[in-house]
């Protein structure tokens, strides 16, 4: 951290202005491996400043104050240290909305908002209308109303997010779609559970009920309409090798099992018990486990639709009962 401390004592002369800090933070952030060093010094240094990003290009000139700069400063080890960015700011964007976060529950991902908008009718939603598209029905006005012969269930829907972490798939949901009759997230940690309350506060979602317990033992025999769950899904080989800010976050909502597929086994075993007939389960998997999570979802009975992410990777896999 030599060339920050060196930067911290040109400031007390009077010389460290909004441009030096930021060469001075990005060299020592690409010195530790830091991808994108320039970007990552700019937004911790805005953090520091409590200005928009924007301010450190346009405001090159502007001194540091001392309180500033020790804020930078310490910003700035921490990010050499590889504490991801999202849990040094305490926040993380998700489907537009803001969510704290911290170390002790995964930082939400624009991959899994692909979760979100598979719930919401793969972006068919339309006219205050969430049309499933496999022809299976419609619900208007908080109604779900069956099209393939079953009838109309004539109740508003209720939503089981399972693996709820921060609260992210669970709120978004709660926000995007408000006319849900019975949010549910459950969790194993205690602590997780805790931010996911937090971040309902913030929301302003009093409503959403928080559960702890592993996976279905959290419900007991309750059914519902829909049901999210974006799991611990890396194998043992692959986490050996994430990159180091992956290995900060917990590993309880990380690690799978050897091949990764500890907890869809579980989820689907369990998952017709504990879904309304007409129901659907949504389920975020790694990019190359669609054939697998499809396959134990077929041997227990179920039809199977996979959707990709904007990368153009497998990322959900939908689905009902088959028959």
């Amino acid at each position: 951290m030599r060339d920050l401390a060196k930067a911290a004592k040109s400031h007390e002369k009077g010389l460290i202005n909004v441009a030096q800090a930021l060469v001075e933070g990005k060299r020592l952030l690409a010195e530790q491996g830091v991808e994108d060093p320039r970007a990552e010094a700019s937004l911790l240094l805005a953090f520091a400043l409590g200005k928009p990003r924007e301010y450190v290009y346009v405001r090159p000139e502007v001194s540091l104050t001392a309180e500033q700069s020790d804020q930078y400063r310490e910003v700035l080890e921490q990010r050499a240290r590889r504490v991801p960015y999202a849990y040094i700011v305490g926040n993380r964007e998700f489907m537009g909305l803001d969510f704290f976060v911290n170390e002790t529950v995964l930082i939400p991902r624009p991959e899994t908002e692909t979760l979100v908008e598979a719930v919401l009718g793969q972006g068919a939603r339309d006219n205050g209308q969430w049309t499933m598209d496999n022809g299976q029905g419609t619900m208007d006005n908080g109604q779900w109303t069956m099209d393939n012969g079953q009838g109309t269930m004539g109740r508003a829907l209720s939503l089981l997010d399972l693996c709820t972490g921060s609260g992210a798939v669970a709120l978004a949901l709660a926000v995007l779609w408000p006319e849900w009759s019975y949010v549910v997230g459950t969790d194993v940690s205690v602590e997780a559970l805790d931010v996911a309350r937090c971040n309902a506060e913030r929301l302003g979602l009093s409503s959403v009920v928080w559960r702890r317990g592993d996976l279905w033992e959290a419900v007991g025999d309750e059914r519902f309409d829909c049901i999210t769950a974006n799991p611990p899904y890396i194998a043992t080989e692959e986490y050996d090798s994430c990159a180091p800010e992956v290995r900060c976050e917990p590993r309880l909502a990380l690690w799978g099992g050897v091949d990764g597929l500890d907890f869809y086994r579980r989820i689907v075993a369990g998952a017709a018990a504990h879904l309304q007939p007409g129901g659907r389960l949504f389920l975020e998997i790694g990019w190359k486990q669609a054939a697998s999570v499809c396959g134990l979802l077929a041997g227990a009975g179920f039809a199977a639709e996979v959707i990709r992410d904007l990368a153009g990777r497998d990322r959900v896999v939908a689905a009902w009962r088959g028959g």
